[in-house]
């Protein structure tokens, strides 16, 4: 289907409708084997474009890019209407797709649009007068139901529709399928050949890096899609982008709630900076940017995508939190270090010697020396990290004195928050130089310490809890 845009009548398109208006009252003089004079039919329309501003009217001309498709014209029935009225309901009162843009979707957009107007102006239920040739099979797939009343205005059926909202999901999808890889660029491109574009940028981060899409579904129809690629060179880096949402469904933050649903996703995936590019005048969504918390930055590429002459936004996204260690978190600590033994290099633990570790660590959180504080970084309600400062009492250095974190969140940030973290807390405390010891063969921690900012300040030798003797690095920051 097209792009279908509504426009209001104007002076300068009148004529268009007036054109319109005629080929439609041709047509149902045709199937109603009845002829409406000329004169009557320009008055009819006149008397339209004259009330369309009304309390409660909605007339619209219907393009879908290239040429006008049709019209729609509706109305609440309100005390004060001459005619036939049911008050309070929605009436469609003229609803028009030339013959030759038929079997496109474009109907069913258009009642779509009209619904919302109703539900807008308080009506919970619309009706109609079909003819019987061209509408009544229309109308009854659009779910309208024979009442067995007859209008006295024109000797027609009426039919009846509950007005309501569509049900909207937004799900996620890490690999889509064929068919709705077709179903995407069906909606987004007008041309379910082109599912490949969908396939090969998908193909190519998800064998590089990673990748999955939000799909928004109006009940059983896709009006929605939003793309999220992880950057091959800096995996807690994400793009998202191909935000679309179908015309008739716009101005109904469907596609902020996608975004949103992506911002919840991208947490749990480890995603520190999520980057988007705008088109400079693409105004509502330089809005949904600035509304979500994005800020826009100097341009820089996003992988090998083209996003030349477009604003680029970033938003930090922070999945952790911080939260004192009690007694009853001794469990998930222990696991944790029992997980990182062999990189710590501690004594290994044995069926005999876990008890009495567990009971060591529990005692610690139980009696909280004074000198020290314990911390678990979350993910969300999920632990994943522990770490423990000391030296508070002392007028000395604060110590990162333990950092262990669940090897499934590494190389997602936890580390990297739970030091942060501990310095922002040593620096509240009054400490001015913060310290942390490593071995010389820990090369991730090592790599972490030295891109925060903390610098080489002693070589020691000494033997490691598995009896091993090792060369120890003490790294120092200073705290302002």
């Amino acid at each position: 289907m097209s792009r279908l845009d509504f426009i209001d009548v104007t002076n300068e398109n009148r004529a268009d409708f007036h054109r319109l208006m005629r080929i439609y009252a041709k047509e149902l003089d045709e199937n109603q084997r009845r002829s409406t004079a000329p004169e009557i039919l320009e008055k009819w329309t006149d008397r339209i474009i004259r009330k369309q501003h009304d309390k409660g009217r909605y007339l619209k001309l219907c393009h879908d890019g290239t040429t006008l498709t049709g019209f729609v014209f509706g109305k609440i029935d309100l005390p004060d209407h001459k005619g036939y009225k049911k008050i309070g309901y929605g009436c469609i009162m003229e609803f028009f797709v030339l013959p030759g843009h038929r079997r496109r979707g474009l109907g069913r957009e258009m009642l779509r649009r009209l619904q919302a107007f109703f539900a807008a102006n308080g009506a919970d239920r619309m009706y109609l007068t079909a003819d019987p040739v061209t509408g009544v099979p229309f109308w009854e797939k659009m779910g309208f139901v024979r009442t067995g009343e007859i209008s006295p205005e024109n000797g027609l059926e009426i039919f009846e529709k509950e007005v309501r909202g569509e049900t909207v999901s937004i799900t996620v999808s890490d690999y889509l399928t064929r068919e709705l890889a077709a179903e995407i660029a069906a909606a987004q491109w007008h041309c379910a050949e082109w599912s490949d574009r969908v396939t090969d940028l998908l193909y190519g981060y998800k064998t590089k890096s990673d990748a999955f899409n939000l799909i928004a579904r109006a009940d059983d129809e896709l009006i929605g899609r939003l793309q999220c690629l992880q950057s091959v060179d800096e995996p807690r880096l994400w793009y998202y982008g191909d935000l679309f949402v179908k015309p008739a469904f716009r101005r109904r933050h469907i596609g902020d709630r996608m975004l949103q649903t992506a911002l919840d996703v991208l947490r749990d995936r480890g995603c520190r900076t999520l980057r988007c590019y705008v088109e400079p005048d693409n105004i509502p969504s330089l809005n949904l940017q600035r509304k979500r918390g994005f800020s826009e930055k100097p341009f820089l590429p996003f992988d090998a995508l083209v996003n030349e002459g477009r604003l680029m936004f970033e938003r930090e996204l922070c999945g952790f939190k911080a939260a004192p260690a009690g007694a009853p978190d001794a469990l998930y600590i222990c696991d944790m270090y029992e997980k990182s033994i062999a990189e710590l290099h501690g004594a290994a633990l044995g069926e005999q010697e876990r008890p009495t570790f567990f009971a060591e660590i529990k005692q610690m959180l139980t009696n909280r020396d004074p000198d020290e504080e314990n911390f678990l970084i979350y993910c969300g309600a999920v632990p994943c990290c522990w770490v423990k400062v000391n030296g508070l009492e002392s007028g000395g250095a604060g110590w990162i004195s333990m950092l262990v974190v669940e090897p499934k969140f590494r190389r997602r940030g936890a580390g990297c928050f739970a030091v942060n973290f501990a310095l922002k807390f040593l620096a509240k405390k009054g400490k001015k130089l913060a310290k942390i010891k490593t071995t010389e063969d820990n090369f991730p921690a090592l790599s972490l310490y030295q891109s925060l900012g903390f610098f080489v300040s002693e070589r020691s030798r000494a033997v490691s809890g598995d009896g091993k003797k090792r060369i120890y690095i003490t790294l120092d920051i200073i705290l302002l």
